[in-house]
């Protein structure tokens, strides 16, 4: 099992089909996926979520959900991304 960590990263989740992004903050991190909490609980069951944090972006799958609380699988590696305005 992949070692969690605690983290309070602030974060976006990228729904597709959609202009506006989901804010929530990412409350622990592993190699293999993430806790997010997130403003909306009912978000689709993969998603773009971008760690402004760490300046990462992945593709996730949700594995589980309690109320706003979600567990995700990564489905792609954690790629760099610039932030707006650098």
């Amino acid at each position: 099992m992949d070692e969690r960590i605690p983290v309070n990263d602030l974060s976006e989740i990228l729904v597709a089909g959609s202009r506006v992004p989901v804010t929530c903050l990412v409350r622990n991190l592993s190699q293999g996926g993430a806790l997010i909490e997130s403003a909306l609980a009912n978000l689709p069951d993969r998603f773009i979520l971008t760690n402004h944090t760490r300046s990462k972006r992945m593709v996730c799958e949700v594995a589980w959900r309690k109320g706003r609380t979600i567990g995700v699988r990564f489905r792609s590696p954690p790629r760099d991304f610039a932030p707006s305005g650098s």
